[in-house]
Parts: C-alpha cells; structure tokens; sequence
C-alpha cells in the first residue's frame, strides 16, 4: 500500500491517518513509500477494503536483496567493532 494514496484516502491528512490507527502523526511522516505491512492489514479492514492491502507487495519487499547503501550505513558502535576497538560498557 502506498503512503500517498492513504494520505489522499483520507483528504491529504497525516494526523487523519494516524487518528484513524491510533498513532501518532510524527509515525506517518517515517512511512517510506510503501507503509508498513501492519498498517497496511489495519486500514484495508478499518475502510472496508477502499485501500486495498496486498500481500504480494510486502513478500516482494521481503525477498529483494538490501541496496548496498543500506548494506554500507552503519552505527558508531559497529564501525568500532569492525576497527577491532572495544565498546566502552
């Protein structure tokens, strides 16, 4: 399910949406372009299947491999790790 067709399903309101499933906006504006799958389960039953949740989408997601962007960010304690220093406890 696409952020920006939820967004319009409910008038181009973030705070809607997340009245709507009862979390807070600042969680909406985080969505990338696909929203999460729970969400997406959530409102194809909360508006009667007008947004349509479909599964093929989110196993898709879950089979393609990590850009190498992702793959390359890391935190400072990871970095420290792989440098051989260790983590002050």
């Amino acid at each position: 399910m696409r952020r920006k067709v939820v967004i319009d399903h409910f008038g181009g309101s973030q705070a809607e949406v997340a009245r709507v499933l009862g979390i807070r906006p600042v969680c909406i504006s985080k969505w990338r372009e696909v929203i999460p799958e729970s969400c997406a389960t959530r409102l194809h039953i909360l508006t009667d299947a007008a947004l349509t949740y479909d599964a093929k989408v989110y196993d898709r997601m879950k089979k393609r491999k990590p850009t190498p962007y992702a793959e390359a960010v890391t935190t400072p304690r990871q970095r420290r790790r792989t440098n051989g220093q260790k983590d002050a406890a």
